[in-house]
């Protein structure tokens, strides 16, 4: 019994040790990984400012960051899952997740003391709620702009701020204003909505704004029909054949 109890205490401290190592060591050495700019975009004060709010973020709840990687040619490991509609769903998180595999294993190093393989694992769950990704990549004698959400991002995004958001963005990236549009639009909204958030809330949806308009037509409709039957004309007086063509009508009417 007294060994059972021995190996549950070793395992729980394994265990509690792997998960603090993990989110202390990924918090120190993610600012390497931040800008990958093999185009040359982004300027030395823009990349600082995306590292600075970075920096913020480690210190909230969710601990949020945005990353640039911009390249000359698309690494073999991702460009064969891209294809024409490549904005969202799974090619999306083919690309994310080959950028954030390859820089966990860059700094998380082979030890006796732990399992690299799940302390990988670890690190790149933690990346993967975390990260989002504003990747720029060659295509069609232009450079395309692809912003991959991060997992706690995306469940915060309805559809309806999502294309809010996007209406301003381009796909086309040609300058470097352009390009710090995408942080430009999603840092406020991370502040706001993910980064200090207990629990995370998407905002008002396509469907609820559908809702609220039907609703709208409903309510007018009930006014207009209120007012006409209110300033309708009715029938009856003193007149013999006034009162017989009320009746006549109304009869032809029921029928």
């Amino acid at each position: 019994m007294k060994k059972i109890i021995q190996a549950i205490l070793l395992t729980t401290i394994t265990i509690l040790s792997i998960i603090l190592t993990a989110t202390t060591t990924h918090a120190a050495n993610l600012q390497p990984y931040m800008i990958h700019d093999q185009r040359h975009i982004l300027t030395p004060a823009q990349k600082q400012q995306i590292i600075q709010q970075n920096g913020k973020w480690s210190h909230q709840r969710r601990r949020q960051q945005i990353w640039v990687y911009t390249f000359k040619q698309m690494p073999s490991t991702i460009k064969d899952g891209l294809s024409d509609d490549d904005s969202t769903g799974e090619i999306s998180d083919d690309v994310s997740t080959s950028i954030l595999t390859k820089a966990v294993k860059s700094y998380t190093p082979a030890d006796d003391d732990y399992d690299r393989e799940t302390m990988v694992d670890q690190r790149l769950s933690f990346l993967t709620n975390q990260v989002s990704i504003l990747v720029v990549y060659p295509r069609g004698g232009g450079q395309r702009a692809l912003f991959i959400k991060s997992e706690d991002l995306r469940s915060a995004v309805s559809d309806f701020q999502n294309w809010r958001m996007n209406l301003g963005l381009s796909k086309q990236v040609d300058s470097n204003t352009a390009l710090m549009k995408y942080v430009h639009v999603y840092t406020p909204f991370i502040n706001k909505h993910v980064a200090n958030a207990a629990m995370i809330k998407q905002g008002i949806s396509w469907d609820n704004i559908w809702e609220i308009i039907f609703g709208i037509l409903i309510v007018w409709g009930f006014i207009g029909i209120v007012r006409f039957v209110r300033h309708t004309p009715g029938g009856g007086g003193g007149d013999s054949d006034s009162s017989f063509d009320d009746g006549y009508v109304m009869g032809r009417w029921m029928r």
